[in-house]
């Protein structure tokens, strides 16, 4: 708790610096550097985003994750996501790669978007594999999507254990803040399917996510389960290029006169990252032990 609050407080308050000390700084000419040459490996049109995740209880992780488009238009976007990140299972590091394509497209006023995709996912180091499907409804003020994971490998037998990936379903949504169009909050509620453990594993993750600047992305929430971490706090910092410009953000300003922004188009969002759970959740068998992410 005293790491994940130090970090926030420091996030904090070095995203209150003014707007033009900051664009003209020279930390940000490096993080474009570096960002550039990084999506410049990954080609095409889209974003690239490094995630650095901190949660009571287990060693923190790291993610890098693209989104590209395929086919793109004024109203639609047929695109494919792709990342890698590491996982701690029982103090043991894995690694997960998970490929998927998406569609998404705008209503006639450009309001709303619906979206569909799926996803394989696999844990590279002992092969456990799963599926997903999943469907999103966003608007400029709130959105709501949900995830379907149908587990596809058999068990896998680790240093004399069981271990088995688990499906499951979750669901998320989210909303702005009141006079702090910077902020948003998410409500998440999960469902591990069980194996052999004596009942599903259930929790809800409530959480403040907060664009810093239009690179930097911090949130901090609650992960209240029923599984075997219980409740514990989780904070997520995320690094986005290029910057995202279609949304506001604190160094635009702490308060806002207006209790919510004025509604607008969601055509700058064709090529956002589809919201899921990207680790795979397994059941440890010896000692029916829920890992996730």
């Amino acid at each position: 708790m005293k790491i994940v609050t130090k970090l926030f407080l420091i996030i904090f308050l070095t995203a209150s610096i003014q707007h033009h000390s900051y664009a003209e700084g020279n930390l940000k000419k490096d993080l474009n550097k570096i960002s550039q040459y990084v999506h410049e490996l990954i080609p095409g049109d889209g974003i690239t985003e490094f995630d650095f995740k901190s949660k009571e209880s287990r060693e923190p992780s790291f993610s890098i994750l693209a989104v590209r488009d395929i086919a793109k238009s004024e109203r639609s976007n047929f695109f494919t996501q792709f990342s890698l990140q590491n996982n701690d299972v029982g103090s043991d590091e894995r690694y997960i790669a998970n490929l998927g394509f998406g569609y998404r497209g705008l209503s006639q006023d450009e309001s709303t978007m619906i979206g569909l995709n799926g996803f394989y996912d696999r844990e590279l180091t002992e092969d456990h594999e799963r599926l997903g499907i999943g469907m999103e409804l966003r608007g400029s003020l709130f959105e709501f999507n949900i995830n379907k994971y149908f587990r596809l490998s058999k068990a896998k037998n680790v240093s004399g254990t069981e271990e088995q990936a688990l499906g499951g379903t979750d669901y998320n949504a989210r909303g702005p803040l009141p006079h702090m169009p910077w902020a948003k909050f998410s409500w998440t509620g999960y469902n591990h399917e069980k194996d052999e453990a004596a009942s599903h594993t259930r929790g809800n993750i409530y959480a403040v996510e907060m664009a810093l600047t239009p690179y930097l992305q911090f949130d901090f929430g609650r992960d209240i389960g029923h599984g075997f971490d219980g409740p514990t706090n989780v904070a997520n910092l995320t690094y986005k290029y290029p910057p995202n410009n279609n949304i506001t953000t604190l160094v635009d300003g702490l308060w806002d006169s207006n209790i919510f922004e004025d509604q607008s188009s969601m055509k700058g969002h064709l090529s956002d990252k589809v919201k899921r759970n990207n680790v795979i959740t397994v059941e440890i068998q010896g000692a029916v032990i829920i890992t996730s992410q």
